[in-house]
């Protein structure tokens, strides 16, 4: 009998162990907690890269200031409800937010402002080159 408990409790063991495990894995590979905001030459020398938060339903920051003439990317993080819908018009992108973070490159661009939106057109923002 003793030993028929004590299988038990190393399954239990092995099972509670296997679940936190997945869960470290989880929150490791979704980047919480990482900070939004510029970080030039991420994706190599001369790339200006932004990183935008949608966690708290809004783009933070909703404001980028870059460049002009030097090749830009951004990163929106993943989102759900009102900025589950990615709209940047000036670059033909509508994009599903909800499944997780995607990065755009947009190349070197000219000197003016480009918006964006979520899909409902209620969240706002402005990519401002220079």
């Amino acid at each position: 009998m003793m030993a028929r408990t004590s299988n038990r409790m190393d399954g239990y063991k092995r099972a509670v162990m296997l679940v936190l495990a997945a869960a470290v894995l989880a929150i490791a590979l979704t980047g919480c907690g990482s900070a939004s905001g510029v970080s030039p030459g991420a994706s190599g020398p001369g790339v200006q890269h932004f990183d935008v938060s949608l966690a708290s339903g809004a783009y933070a920051p909703n404001a980028l200031t870059a460049k002009a003439g030097e090749p830009v990317e951004i990163t929106f993080g993943q989102g759900q409800g009102c900025v589950g819908t990615l709209v940047f018009p000036q670059f033909d992108i509508n994009a599903d937010m909800t499944k997780g973070p995607q990065t755009f490159n947009l190349g070197a661009l000219e000197p003016g402002q480009y918006q964006w939106s979520c899909g409902m057109n209620m969240q706002h923002g402005t990519l401002t080159v220079r």
